[in-house]
Formats: C-alpha cells, sequence, structure tokens
C-alpha cells in the first residue's frame, strides 16, 4: 500500500540509487602501501595471501548489510596489525567482506535493472569492481606520502562510513511489494493475476520466496537438487569463469610486481609506486561506456571481449620493452598500461551480461532447472570465486615470476593467458 511505504521510497529503491549503493559498495579500498608489510611485518610482499570466500546468497540487503562488519574488522586489523598473524586474518575478513559484496550486489542489480539496460548498469558496478582492485596501491601511496601510515586508514575508514550510510538508506522494490501482496493475501484469487512492472515480468532466478514452476517429474527433481552442476556443465558459463579469472590474476600480479618494478627500474619513491597504478585505474571509467554498447549490439559481445584480450595480450608482451631507466621508457610504461586497462574496462562487462543471459537461456529451455531457488546469486558467487582464485594467483606468481625469472617472463606468461583467452571468447559468440 503507497501509504505504508517507507520516505523517499521512489528515490531509495530507484535504479540509479541502487546502482550508485552497490558500486560504492564494491569499491573496495586495500589501504595497504606496496611496501608496509615489509616494514611493520618484517616479511615480503608477496608472502601475504589474501583469501575470498563466496557463497550462495539468496537474499540482497539483509547481505550487503551484513559484511559491514566484516569490512570494519578487517580494516581496524590491519591498521592495528604488527604481525603475521593479525594481517592474514584481517585479509581474509577483507576477503569475505569483498566476496558477498560483489556476489550480492551483481545478483541485486541483476533483479533491479531491466534487460535492455543490463549491460550498462553491470558496467557501473564493474567500474567499482576493478578501480577498488587497481587503486589500493595508488590511493596508498598517494595518501601515505602525503599524511602518513595513520591517514591512510583514516580515508579508509571515511569510505566505509558513507557505504554504510548508503547501503543502510536503500531499499528493495520486491521486498515492499512482497510487504503489499501480504496485506492484500486475504483478497487475491486462487490463480493470481501476473503483476505488471519491469522486474516482475521477467524471469526471477535468484530471490528466495518468489513464485516458481513446480517439478513435475523425478529428472527434474534431481537436476534441482545440484544447480551448482548445472552451472558448470554450460560452456559459456565456464569460458566467462575462466576469463575472469585471468582478468583478476593479470590485474593482481602487479600489486606485488609492479611496485617493485618501478623501484628498481626508475628508483622511485613510495609516491611513485603508488602513482603508476593510475593509468590501470583510471581508464576503468570507460567500463559503462562498454557496457552500453553490448546492450546496443547483444550479438557483438563475444568479439568485443575477444578483442579485449588479445589487445591485452598485446599490452603484457610489448612491457617487455621496458627494461631501463629513461624518460621514453616511462612514457613508454603508462602508455601501455593504459591501454591494458582500457583493455580490461572492454572485457569485464560482457562477461558480467553474458552470465545472466545465460540463465536466461537456460530457464527457457528448461524451466525449473536452476530449483525454487534460482542461480543468480549462485552463478555470480562463482564468478567472485573466479576471481578469488584469480587474486590468490597473481600476485605470487607476479612476484615469484619477475623475482626468479625476470619483468620480461613475468609479462610474456601473462601476455600468452591473455592472447589463448581472446580466442577461447570466440566461442562464447554473445
Amino acid at each position: 500500500m503507497p501509504s505504508s511505504r517507507p520516505t523517499w521510497y521512489e528515490f531509495r529503491s530507484s535504479e540509479g540509487f541502487i546502482t550508485v549503493v552497490v558500486a560504492l559498495a564494491a569499491f573496495t579500498i586495500v589501504p595497504v602501501t606496496p611496501t608496509a608489510l615489509e616494514r611493520r611485518v618484517g616479511t615480503d610482499p608477496q608472502d601475504a595471501i589474501t583469501g575470498h570466500v563466496a557463497d550462495r546468497i539468496k537474499s540482497r540487503r539483509t547481505p550487503l548489510l551484513a559484511g559491514l562488519p566484516a569490512l570494519v574488522i578487517s580494516t581496524a586489523l590491519l591498521y592495528v596489525g604488527d604481525s603475521l598473524l593479525l594481517w592474514v586474518i584481517g585479509r581474509i575478513l577483507m576477503g569475505v567482506s569483498a566476496a558477498v559484496t560483489w556476489t550480492v550486489g551483481l545478483a541485486l542489480l541483476v533483479d533491479t535493472t531491466d534487460r535492455e539496460h543490463l549491460g550498462e548498469t553491470l558496467g557501473y558496478m564493474s567500474m567499482g569492481m576493478m578501480i577498488g582492485t587497481t587503486a589500493g596501491p595508488l590511493l596508498g601511496g598517494v595518501i601515505y606520502k602525503a599524511g602518513g601510515y595513520h591517514s591512510v586508514f583514516g580515508a579508509a575508514f571515511a569510505l566505509i562510513f558513507v557505504d554504510a550510510v548508503l547501503r543502510l538508506a536503500m531499499l528493495e522494490k520486491k521486498q515492499i511489494r512482497s510487504e503489499d501482496r501480504g496485506e492484500e493475501a486475504i483478497t487475491e484469487p486462487l490463480l493470481p493475476a501476473t503483476e505488471s512492472g519491469n522486474v516482475s515480468d521477467r524471469p526471477n532466478y535468484g530471490m528466495a520466496g518468489e513464485a516458481s514452476v513446480e517439478p513435475c517429474d523425478d529428472a527434474a527433481a534431481e537436476k534441482w537438487s545440484s544447480p551448482i552442476f548445472v552451472l558448470l556443465s554450460m560452456p559459456r558459463i565456464r569460458i566467462c569463469l575462466w576469463a575472469y579469472c585471468v582478468i583478476s590474476m593479470s590485474l593482481t600480479a602487479f600489486d606485488s610486481a609492479l611496485p617493485l618494478f618501478v623501484r628498481d627500474t626508475f628508483s622511485w619513491s613510495q609516491l611513485g609506486q603508488g602513482l603508476i597504478f593510475l593509468p590501470l585505474s583510471a581508464t576503468q571509467v570507460f567500463d559503462p561506456v562498454t557496457g552500453i554498447i553490448c546492450d546496443k549490439y547483444p550479438n557483438k559481445r563475444g568479439y568485443i571481449a575477444a578483442v579485449a584480450f588479445v589487445a591485452a595480450g598485446a599490452s603484457f608482451c610489448t612491457l617487455r620493452i621496458v627494461t631501463h631507466d629513461s624518460l621514453a621508457q616511462k612514457i613508454v610504461l603508462c602508455v601501455l598500461l593504459g591501454l591494458l586497462g582500457l583493455s580490461v574496462s572492454f572485457a569485464v562487462p560482457p562477461i558480467l551480461v553474458s552470465i545472466q543471459e545465460t540463465l536466461d537461456d537456460k530457464a527457457k529451455d528448461d524451466v525449473g532447472a536452476f530449483g525454487s531457488g534460482g542461480a543468480v546469486a549462485l552463478a555470480y558467487g562463482l564468478v567472485n570465486s573466479a576471481f578469488a582464485v584469480g587474486a590468490l594467483l597473481g600476485p605470487l606468481m607476479g612476484g615469484y615470476l619477475r623475482s626468479v625469472a625476470g619483468w620480461g617472463t613475468m609479462t610474456l606468461v601473462l601476455a600468452l593467458a591473455n592472447g589463448a583467452t581472446g580466442a577461447v571468447m570466440l566461442r562464447m559468440r554473445r
């Protein structure tokens, strides 16, 4: 009933506001300077292992709020931690918070957004995710240079406060509509008419408690019991998971390798080690543009992603020519990092949109394949898991290859991984 709705309901539940909330939530600052571990704990940067925990989450707003305490505690542990144990616990908690936020945030946007604008909306989400992934060393280095160690975490806590206010203010249309239906249930007929509206008219795959088609035989019931295997049996899902893992591995490989490379090659200070991430981060603002292109040309998504990965591979390969200290070499490094970031911005939105499109196609061909609980959150949980695997392998591989085989070998390995992924993405078709 309209009279019982919360204050500013239309604004707080609008697609635009929810998109802003989720994009900001996805922007997770890792307020650790490139050499902070070495100074405060006494270990090499690449020895720290970050884990991300992803799980199937059906609700939306509640898990988003539940992720805040973990983020606050993890940031506090990183701030006061002077032992390896505290740092590891803090990073694990931050990984848990990021996993919940990214998974539920993606599912919430899919629930809220019209399919015609899904690419653009997920583009904003991916922009927050990718900038958050690459901007930690950037902001950490710049703020550390300007105000010291405490200022870095002061900025992090300020961002968390703004994030918390926006999450608390956000409302879900489905939740309000469910309450409205509960108030009107006594007057509903035995066979209720289909609701009107963009959100309700399209198939629902991820919210518990929504109407669904019941299984009609034992075979269908058997499939309902293992939706994860249904997802993993789909080639397009596997391709998307692999591609997302490669993106994560490629970006996070720089977390340990790039600051140390510019320190050793160009003798750059803490400020320079942070600013070198600016070309990677700034180009992520093109993610929504890529999403708009995907919405306008849905049959070209696979080609867009394939070209993006090939371009990323070429950028990585060309990074091998940066070997000594000169102005020209510094310019080449910054330009190539910018091209690499631009390639990533054209690769991520097609992957995220293709995940949901694959679920839609499967639901049309096999009604009830994912059970009554749906598979939106599960699918994006798998995406988050793939990203976590890449984030685990990236710093370890980047740091190890650079220290053992050199900068050229590290960039060549990443070039081959991205180039091969570009060829595989052609199979995605859309």
